[in-house]
């Protein structure tokens, strides 16, 4: 399988001074290894906040969004979500949230970042996540994810990739560009 090339039409400087990792897997090992090793040591290296925060169901999910709705810090982050997922919305461990659910906490986040959320959606169907675009108020500055089912191995490597050139260079577009993703 091969992703879909996208040219992106972007020239503005994405502010990013935080990564977060929400992650809602049964089996997180190879998450917490993408973070610990290119998260971590990168945020450190250009003191960047970060943290990883594990939930299991939507209220957990939605609480934390909300804490950093109303972080008194000013907040632009990534915010990486890794769990499984479909056309529908993110299935939690012990739960599933519908792309609608999550409308108002990403908004609610979205305008204390003064519209600078990045999210990303590591999941199957992630870029489904596109529903919670809405005309009045944006929910998101920038949102991705994959558009299908994909191997959890090409997934992760296609992260570490992006994640390696984005918090070297903050520039999305490169970060994008720079490799393309194959299932072998």
């Amino acid at each position: 399988m091969k992703f879909k090339k996208i040219e992106l039409k972007t020239t503005a400087r994405i502010k990013v001074n935080s990564v977060i990792f929400i992650e809602s897997l049964a089996n997180p090992n190879s998450t917490k290894k993408l973070y610990r090793e290119e998260i971590e040591s990168k945020c450190l290296e250009k003191a960047l906040n970060h943290k990883y925060v594990s939930v299991k169901n939507k209220k957990e999910l939605v609480h934390s969004l909300n804490i950093l709705s109303k972080s008194r810090k000013k907040l632009f982050p990534i915010i990486h979500f890794a769990s499984h997922g479909n056309e529908d919305g993110l299935k939690l461990i012990d739960d599933f949230i519908t792309w609608e659910e999550l409308m108002n906490p990403i908004l609610e986040l979205n305008i204390s970042t003064e519209n600078n959320l990045i999210l990303n959606f590591a999941s199957c169907s992630g870029s489904f996540g596109i529903g919670l675009y809405n005309k009045e108020k944006s929910p998101f500055h920038f949102m991705f994810g994959p558009s299908t089912t994909i191997n959890e191995d090409v997934l992760e490597n296609h992260l570490a990739n992006f994640y390696k050139i984005f918090l070297t260079t903050f520039d999305i577009k490169e970060a994008f560009q720079l490799h393309e993703i194959k299932e072998q």
